[in-house]
């Protein structure tokens, strides 16, 4: 999954220069709210499996979109 999806850019042109930033990855979007879930529902304090859990569900999602 090298290919980079941008959740929330923004870009900015007030006329004279333009600003923007790619924000967060789209994986990591993912990753965060399946981690917030978990965290939530099961109230794990095991922080290095949940992240790692997170970005297993977080893989998941990125496979199923690219499926579509």
């Amino acid at each position: 999954m090298s290919k980079y999806i941008s959740a929330f850019p923004w870009q900015i042109d007030d006329g004279e220069i333009m600003r923007g930033n790619r924000g967060m990855t789209l994986r990591d979007y993912f990753a965060g709210r399946a981690m917030q879930a978990l965290i939530q529902k099961y109230a794990i304090d095991q922080h290095k499996l949940t992240a790692d859990t997170a970005y297993d569900f977080a893989d998941a999602m990125m496979k199923a979109r690219e499926a579509e």
